[in-house]
């Protein structure tokens, strides 16, 4: 059955469990290991008071690498290895908070309960698409069956079948935890009517505005105090996030021409064991350094490099090597036979149509007629090259090659002209785009080849490498620190150029040019790097990197001379504020409408309408909530007082109520207010969990 070769693979458990909310399947604690040298179990954090340790983390992130590679069938990339440390601490945060939660709440899947979600036909869905035959049909017996007889012969399958089981009782779990949320919650008769009038009642009237922006620094001033005293009211502003700033310098390992030769050397000493093979396709899968095809193939479907070369070469022979895309290739044709339809092969060059008039058009066609005569002069390959320095638009690849193809590709404008042609023929052919000069390269042919491909990249060697790290050493020797300039004056000595990554954290940064750079990360957060620090040479993703430390933020609220300029700013704005909250004042002083305000203040009055509380719906203005919420909040025909926002100060005047008719019935509101709230409530309860937990994560000092 299908159910027992999935289940082999064992490939299916992992990603369903990969969707379920929690997989504990953890081994015993490891009590040491070797790392950095010494044995030790370090914590990595702490969940809720529970100190989290490397091992317990890495058992568990080991399951979700797993998970990942099954179900992606490939080599994990960065970004897959960072979904997995996510996923592998949201476990933890599920095991030692969110586990508690359902126990203190006495959650529970009873044994009969647990019965009937696996054995019977109404089971989990886990469960039904685990054992869903490959003709989509589903038996709780099946189920049953398998295992008596399966799982309790084959430990394999048990291991499987219990972290499904696991899952399942997780998810029940879960959605009885929802659930327990949503009955408690209820929305009341005014709750829904306090929605109804936020989103209906429309407010109308009149503003001022006066930006920030365009008071000038000279007419506000500042002292040292005036600095000092704001930064203490505001240190929560200044709070930074640990970050660094690196410049760097990197050496790549190129393949020399050594390289590239030995390479070559040792594919043609393979040219007489292929030649010889009692099976093409097994010595080429052992040989080669990429996947093989096996199969017939017409000319369209090969390589370009070696594709006129197979297409004519007789069964048995082994031709190259050829350079394909950083690799050498040779290729054996093991067999030739006749396919189902004919194949064509041609030359386009198009004279685009951009004739305006008859006369126009007689001379493209003229100019048609003599471009061929010189193709039949020069060649084809010399009249590609000039077409292209001509304007002329050419089909196919950089050489105009456009390899074998089937009738049905051709353009159907020239399909005909390109069937009805022999190898060698000229053929002018006027279509919508332009006038065709097309050239049958070969006769039309049936032929397919089995042929099969070896191909050795041209990596660089060890002695490459070791070279290259030499230059990087002898680099990193003249360098004592980097102050005073001395990592520039390095650079430039040896004119290498300087690369720079800024506001680098400890996860998920991304250096430009370097694929994978958590080494450099761990070195730049290692609580031993100081500023101006420069790194050994590192060896990440294929490339050795010599790093210095620019800058370097720590984590909190900074000393005030380091962010001063920063607060010279915000106090400036605050100035300025204050300015025109004074000015506006001055301005309203014995006046009764906005009007008048607005012309003492030399600013055009603006209009407002049909705002709403639920809808920043204000014309030209953005950002600005407060101003926003005031004036839905105003009583109609008030003048206020100055509103201070994010960008200007404001004044405003309510002109117009519009108090929308009630409707008798607010039933269907009343459920879309009360799922709106259960929506906005289950992501709150993560979030309060994890806030409740007091999670430390410092997992970024060891992955």
């Amino acid at each position: 059955m299908a159910i027992i070769n999935k289940m082999r693979k064992s490939g299916w458990v992992f990603i369903v469990i990969l969707g379920a909310l929690a997989l504990f399947i953890l081994t015993d604690l490891i009590s040491g290991f070797q790392k950095s040298g010494r044995l030790e179990d370090p914590v990595i954090g702490e969940i809720a008071g529970q100190k989290i340790k490397y091992s317990e983390y890495n058992v568990v992130l080991e399951n979700r690498i797993k998970n990942l590679e099954q179900k992606n069938q490939s080599a994990l990339t960065e970004s897959d290895r960072t979904t997995a440390q996510n996923d592998a601490w949201d476990d933890l945060f599920r095991k030692y908070i969110v586990e508690k939660e359902y126990d203190k709440l006495g959650l529970q899947v009873t044994n009969s309960q647990l019965g009937q979600l696996l054995f019977s036909d109404d089971a989990h869905p886990f469960v039904r698409q685990a054992f869903t035959n490959q003709e989509g049909a589903f038996s709780g017996e099946y189920v049953q069956n398998w295992y008596r007889q399966v799982y309790a012969n084959q430990p394999e399958m048990q291991e499987i079948f219990n972290g499904l089981k696991e899952a399942v009782v997780s998810s029940v779990k879960s959605q009885k935890y929802r659930t327990m949320i949503e009955k408690g919650i209820y929305v009341t008769n005014l709750d829904v009517l306090h929605d109804f009038m936020s989103q209906s009642r429309n407010f109308s009237g009149t503003y001022i505005e006066m930006m920030v922006s365009n008071v000038a620094d000279s007419l506000v001033s500042y002292n040292d105090k005036d600095l000092r005293s704001y930064f203490r009211k505001h240190q929560d502003k200044y709070k930074q996030k640990e970050s660094r700033n690196l410049e760097f310098v990197s050496w790549t390992a190129f393949p020399s021409s050594y390289d590239s030769m030995d390479v070559l050397k040792n594919l043609q000493l393979l040219i007489p064991q292929f030649q010889v093979a009692e099976d093409d396709s097994v010595f080429a899968g052992l040989e080669s350094e990429k996947e093989v095809s096996f199969r017939y193939r017409s000319s369209g479907e090969l390589p370009r490099q070696f594709a006129s070369a197979i297409m004519e070469a007789d069964s048995g022979s082994v031709l190259g090597p050829y350079l394909i895309d950083g690799s050498y290739a040779i290729v054996k044709v093991s067999n030739v036979r006749t396919g189902q339809q004919n194949r064509y092969k041609y030359r386009q060059i198009i004279l685009p149509r951009s004739w305006m008039t008859k006369e126009d058009s007689l001379n493209v066609v003229q100019e048609s007629r003599d471009f061929k005569e010189f193709l039949k002069t020069e060649g084809i390959q010399k009249g590609i090259e000039e077409a292209r320095a001509r304007g002329y638009l050419v089909m196919g690849d950089m050489e105009g090659d456009m390899s074998w193809v089937e009738e049905e590709v051709i353009d159907e404008e020239i399909r005909q002209d390109v069937i009805k042609g022999k190898m060698g023929d000229y053929i002018i052919k006027p279509s919508q785009q332009g006038i065709n000069i097309i050239y049958i390269e070969a006769d039309a042919s049936r032929k397919e080849v089995l042929a099969t491909e070896i191909y050795k990249e041209i990596a660089p060697s060890v002695s490459t490498y070791n070279a290259t790290y030499s230059n990087a050493s002898r680099f990193r020797s003249t360098l004592v620190d980097g102050k005073n300039g001395k990592f520039d004056e390095a650079l430039e000595a040896n004119q290498y150029a300087k690369r720079i990554a800024e506001d680098l954290n400890r996860k998920g940064s991304k250096i430009p040019g370097i694929e994978d750079p958590q080494e450099i990360i761990s070195w730049a957060f290692n609580p031993d790097t100081r500023l101006n620090d420069i790194s050994d040479v590192l060896s990440v993703g294929g490339r050795y990197v010599v790093a210095h430390v620019s800058k370097l933020v720590k984590d909190g609220i900074p000393d005030f001379e380091d962010v001063r300029e920063n607060v010279i700013a915000d106090v400036l704005i605050e100035k300025k504020k204050t300015y025109l909250q004074q000015l506006m004042q001055q301005a309203a002083e014995g006046k009764s409408d906005i009007l008048s305000i607005a012309n003492a203040l030399e600013v055009e009055p603006v209009s407002f309408n049909n705002v709403t509380f639920k809808a920043d719906n204000i014309q030209n203005i953005s950002n600005e909530g407060f101003f926003h919420g005031v004036i839905t909040g105003m009583p109609k025909g008030v003048i206020s007082k100055p509103i201070v926002g994010q960008d200007a100060v404001f004044m405003a005047v309510v002109n117009d109520i519009t108090e929308p008719e009630v409707p008798d019935d607010l039933s269907n509101r009343k459920m879309f207010v009360n799922a709106m709230l259960i929506q906005t409530l289950e992501s709150r309860v993560v979030s309060s969990l994890k806030t409740l937990g007091n999670i430390k994560d410092d997992r970024e000092k060891f992955f």
